[in-house]
């Protein structure tokens, strides 16, 4: 038999123990409590103003559209009828403006559905657009509708 070093020995069986799946293992489960932790805390809003100094870097949010979309303007006029609460004009489904005028001048963005609101009125109304701004593309202006007891569909809207 040959006569090997003791300590040799051991070394190797040492080294012979140590195998990757346990690597991976333990290495797994440290970085998973350490997103725990970091989690935990980012949540707590004390740890948070103290790890962020700079609130820059979360930005701020917006208060209105005005910077996401171009507008344009839309001018209707009730034709033949005395003006009243009666005749509303509705921008996709909300009311924006009542016929209190003969005219009524709208602001309108890209993709809004232009309606006229007749359901309380039992005879017939006709509405023209007679102006529009130059970046609405539409090719609208000097169209008449006549509504009568309904809601009418008038324009989509469509900017440059």
């Amino acid at each position: 038999m040959e006569n090997r070093n003791p300590k040799k020995l051991t070394l190797r069986n040492k080294i012979m123990e140590i195998n990757i799946e346990k690597i991976l293992l333990t290495s797994f489960i440290l970085l998973f409590i350490i997103l725990i932790i970091a989690q935990t805390a980012l949540t707590n809003p004390f740890i948070r103003a103290e790890i962020f100094m700079d609130e820059a870097v979360e930005g701020t949010p917006l208060k209105s559209e005005e910077f996401l979309y171009s507008y344009g303007e839309l001018t209707f006029k009730l034709l033949g009828r005395n003006p009243g609460k009666d005749i509303k004009l509705l921008v996709n489904g909300d009311e924006k403006a009542v016929f209190l005028d003969a005219e009524i001048t709208v602001r309108v963005k890209n993709g809004d559905v232009i309606e006229v609101d007749g359901s309380e009125i039992p005879d017939y109304a006709d509405v023209e657009i007679i102006s529009k701004s130059g970046n609405i593309k539409s090719d609208c202006l000097g169209q008449k509708f006549r509504i009568k007891s309904q809601v009418k569909k008038i324009i989509t809207v469509k900017i440059e």
